[in-house]
């Protein structure tokens, strides 16, 4: 193998080290794949450049407008609202209703949002009926990931692999012709949650945010006593803050005296802040210090992957100011102390907050938090008038598809004049499909494109693919495949579903052209293990964020996923090559 080659092999493998753990954000991990390779020599600047300037990048930033227009006009709450009413008849129902909606969304709106889209959902369902949302969060995860296989734009991971399809010379996808696979894999996610789920899924009894909104996690919060509260002038005795409360008071902070660990005779004072924890209903119910006979409400919600929260802190994000006051964090089975306006939010937080319901509404729509308390609409967009300002994004989603499924548009001009046609629509403001682009996944699709061709041109694909060809020799193409296919599932566990499918489809690419199966057949069957192998929280964007939601551990990823897995990659390579023939 050539030095270029190990120089490329070294590359994969810092990233995939970097990405497993977390030590860099998926932008910086594009840009660094980027220097590396400019720097490296392995591509002439021009054609690195050309990831920032491909259709793929235009077209995952302008889906990502349409998929803000479509939250903010409640389309994809509707349907998941009118699917939730027939998941109400019992477990085994409801865990098919949400594999099949969580499938819907996807392909309408990109597996991420399709799953934040979800969450509120799934934990209406547990409050109001006798279903345990710990039962429904991941099945809900498993259809949003079949449902990435439905459409080019599902996921971005396949339109990355149209990216360094194209930069190879290789015919593209279309946007529909994904389905082909995507719909046996669809069926397969919901015939697994119709048998065999119910016997591996997690019984209720971990850390689960339904548990904890009915007082089973604890919260640190500061509460201040406001100048005319009843409990200014007394004791801690006299206010009974821990018997009726339900919150222990763990420190007085006077100026800048504190107190630790008061004891029952500690008198309060106007302007005292009081460090307290306890379950989030009582911590909520507690801020409105002051005897507030009409406090706003409160709520728990999930920081989703690629929120513009995520790095940033509750002072630099002045949340305050927007209308939302948090009380607490949770992150990862842990309550955090300390100052919380100082801590960085990570994604997977989960944020008690207390707000109008506007704010609460404004901010799951822009994308930056998922509530798992259902977000009622204002009153001014309900009834009839919300009915009317769905059919102008309803028409421009049909006119995109119809579009783009004709394949006499280009995919990425065809998502473009859809974002465009959202705002001259009056559906998005333009400076709220600006803010609804992550820029972070264009900056990684723009190193990992690039990527691709470095993989092919410096002849890594090339070592890995012969390795596979001696595989088909002794056993089969098929073989072949199911290899490469392992080998896609394994890597997507520790690097991103985007990194990985860019590092994988040219080695399918080359294993196609060696064994004699279509180029698609293979690229298809990647993108499915890329996708549909969930072994680990970290293997995609919706296992994490269901992984707070459903108190996960890692044993019910493999119990739930490893069955799952098996049958979707057995497809992939048994049905791949017959309905992409060579």
């Amino acid at each position: 193998m050539s030095s270029a080659a190990w120089f490329v092999a070294v590359i994969v493998a810092l990233a995939a080290v970097l990405g497993a753990t977390g030590r860099a954000d998926i932008d910086v991990i594009g840009a660094l794949i980027w220097l590396a390779l400019a720097f490296g020599g392995v591509l002439p600047v021009s054609r690195l450049l050309g990831g920032f300037g491909s259709d793929a990048v235009l077209l995952v930033g302008s889906m990502m407008a349409v998929a803000e227009a479509l939250r903010r006009v409640g389309a994809a709450d509707r349907l998941a609202r009118w699917l939730l009413r027939r998941a109400a008849s019992g477990e085994r129902q409801a865990r098919l209703t949400f594999t099949l909606t969580g499938a819907v969304l996807s392909a309408l709106i990109e597996t991420t949002a399709g799953t934040v889209g979800l969450l509120p959902m799934v934990a209406r369902l547990g409050r109001e009926g006798s279903v345990k949302p710990e039962r429904l969060y991941l099945m809900g995860a498993l259809g949003a990931m079949a449902g990435g296989i439905l459409t080019v734009v599902g996921t971005s991971g396949n339109v990355v692999a149209n990216g360094v399809l194209a930069g190879l010379g290789q015919p593209v996808f279309g946007y529909l012709e994904p389905a082909r696979l995507g719909v046996f894999i669809v069926a397969i996610s919901a015939l697994y949650a119709l048998t065999v789920s119910g016997r591996l899924l997690p019984q209720p009894g971990g850390v689960a945010l339904d548990q904890a909104i009915g007082a089973l996690r604890a919260y640190v919060a500061e509460v201040r006593v406001e100048a005319g509260s009843s409990w200014a002038g007394r004791s801690l005795r006299e206010a009974a803050l821990p018997a009726e409360a339900g919150v222990d008071v763990l420190a007085v902070m006077r100026g800048t005296r504190r107190r630790t660990d008061p004891g029952p005779d500690e008198v309060l004072r106007a302007g005292d802040v009081l460090l307290v924890t306890g379950p989030a209903t009582a911590v909520a119910g507690l801020s409105a210090v002051g005897d507030t006979p009409a406090a706003p409400p409160a709520a728990e919600g999930l920081i989703p992957p690629g929120s513009a929260w995520v790095g940033a802190t509750l002072a630099t994000l002045r949340a305050r100011g927007a209308g939302l006051r948090v009380l607490g964090i949770w992150r990862h089975g842990q309550t955090l102390t300390g100052r919380l306006g100082n801590v960085r939010l990570l994604a997977g937080d989960v944020l008690l907050a207390r707000g109008e319901r506007d704010a609460f509404a404004a901010m799951q729509a822009a994308g930056h938090i998922a509530w798992l308390n259902p977000v009622e609409a204002p009153e001014g967009d309900r009834g009839r008038g919300a009915l009317r300002g769905l059919l102008v994004p309803l028409l421009v989603l049909a006119g995109f598809v119809v579009a783009a499924a004709s394949d006499r548009v280009d995919l990425g001009l065809a998502g473009f004049a859809a974002a465009v046609a959202m705002v001259v629509g009056g559906c998005l403001d333009a400076a709220d499909g600006y803010g609804a682009v992550q820029w972070k996944v264009l900056v990684l699709l723009a190193g990992v494109i690039p990527l691709g061709e470095a993989i092919s041109k410096t002849g890594l694909a090339s070592e890995l693919a012969r390795g596979l060809l001696v595989l088909g020799r002794l056993w089969g193409r098929q073989a072949a495949l199911a290899g490469l296919c392992v080998a896609a599932a394994l890597l997507t566990q520790v690097l991103s579903n985007v990194a990985t499918a860019a590092v994988m489809t040219p080695v399918a690419v080359l294993l196609a052209q060696g064994s004699g199966l279509a180029v698609k057949a293979c690229v298809a069957a990647v993108l499915v293990s890329v996708l549909c192998t969930p072994l680990t929280a970290m293997a995609s964007k919706p296992t994490i964020l269901v992984q707070e939601a459903g108190g996960y551990r890692t044993s019910d990823y493999l119990r739930i996923g490893i069955p799952f897995s098996i049958a979707c990659v057995t497809a992939a390579v048994l049905l791949a090559p017959l309905l992409w023939p060579a």
